[in-house]
């Protein structure tokens, strides 16, 4: 790897040790490249700071400058790669945390087990990456930029749901209107707390709801859930298995809350086969939206 690519990597990740992770190489290694960077263009890149670095004024121009470059190279590699149907090299995939464990990872391994000779390098988290970094980063909700190079895998709905044990003590809401009344349970990964939105034929109701119980995992969430803590509203992806046993039950099931898509977001439309094969893996499997078969894998 050129240390050009490693001083990419380092500004990207945002820190030596990231960059390393990711790259799967030594903290000090990749010190050692960069300062051999620096050294050869005469110009210090990065301040380095006991508990962070700071890009200098030049590093930012530098960096401005190659990026782009770098990602050119990479996508004529691309473009060469289209012209094979076997998939090679690393396939680089972001995806949520917990609809990537679920139904992400199985996709993954089973893509490995047909092509061995691919290197899988996988990130889940719920952290917003940059979609030009991966070869294919998986996304759940509204694409808010158009620009993105898409596909959608498959719809997802909200649902509204609440333990037995919370309906046996609290009652069951029969309306939007009354879940102020009850404790909810929100999901607190995103940027802002957006309201409550249902909808039902014409008739429209929003609440900014005012959580008792909040997390920034789905899987807490649900859990908080299960465990009597209140009224949650989360993807069905989430909550199947839960509904299919008995630790929750569906409320207001007439009303639409979420009402969103899967997405597969690659950073060009010349893909090379690994990123095809996969992206067509995960439609294949995703499509039918297994989630709501409790039981099923996809």
């Amino acid at each position: 790897m050129e240390d050009r690519e490693i001083f990419v990597e380092v500004v990207e990740r945002g820190s030596f040790t990231a960059a390393a992770e990711r790259l799967g190489i030594s903290t000090s290694y990749v010190s050692r490249r960069v300062r051999a960077l620096e050294a050869d263009l005469g110009a210090q890149l990065i301040a380095r700071h006991t508990r962070k670095m700071v890009l200098t004024e030049v590093g930012e121009r530098y960096f401005g400058r190659i990026r782009p470059l770098l990602m050119a190279l990479d996508e004529a590699d691309a473009e060469v790669s289209t012209q094979t149907d076997e998939p090679r090299g690393t396939l680089r995939v972001a995806a949520p945390l917990t609809f990537g464990l679920a139904w992400v990872q199985p996709v993954l391994l089973a893509f490995k087990r047909r092509w061995p000779e691919v290197v899988i390098d996988v990130s889940y988290s719920d952290r917003k990456v940059d979609p030009l970094v991966w070869d294919v980063t998986i996304r759940a909700g509204h694409l808010e930029d158009s620009s993105l190079v898409a596909r959608k895998l498959a719809p997802f709905q909200g649902v509204l749901a609440a333990s037995p044990d919370y309906l046996g003590r609290r009652g069951t809401p029969g309306h939007p209107s009354e879940l102020p009344a009850h404790d909810v349970i929100t999901y607190s990964g995103l940027r802002t707390l957006k309201p409550w939105s249902f909808r039902r034929g014409d008739e429209r109701v929003e609440l900014q709801v005012s959580s008792t119980f909040r997390a920034d995992n789905g899987d807490a969430v649900v859990q908080a859930g299960i465990a009597g803590l209140g009224i949650l509203n989360q993807p069905d992806f989430l909550v199947g298995e839960p509904l299919a046993r008995g630790e929750l039950v569906r409320l207001l099931p007439d009303w639409t809350t979420i009402d969103a898509a899967i997405w597969a977001i690659t950073p060009s439309r010349l893909q090379p086969a690994k990123v095809r094969h996969f992206v067509s893996m995960l439609s294949e499997r995703l499509a039918p939206r297994p989630w709501l078969s409790p039981g099923s894998t996809p």
